[in-house]
């Protein structure tokens, strides 16, 4: 994971998006998308910090993209880790 740079890309309307915490207490985020598109999931723990990225991007291959927070490598740690985590989904350019 690493900072968002000063231009992360347009933010997806999170409004379509769910966040589920799994019996596995990782985080499925699941939200619309463009098919053959490239999304930036960005998370934070708190509200105070600066977003980074999970990398790599997410390529979408239809309507909905599910992903999976369970930590490294995409995070820098797993959401089962922290008491909260936030997250927005940008459209790469």
């Amino acid at each position: 994971a690493e900072a968002l740079p000063a231009d992360p890309g347009t933010p997806v309307n999170l409004e379509a998006t769910n966040i589920v915490l799994l019996a596995s207490t990782n985080v499925l985020v699941q939200f619309e998308s463009l098919t053959n598109r490239s999304y930036t999931v960005a998370y934070s723990d708190d509200l105070s910090t600066n977003l980074l990225m999970a990398l790599p991007p997410v390529l979408s291959r239809a309507k909905w993209v599910q992903w999976i927070d369970y930590g490294p490598p995409a995070t820098l740690t797993a959401p089962v880790n922290t008491t909260s985590r936030f997250y927005r989904i940008y459209l790469n350019p």
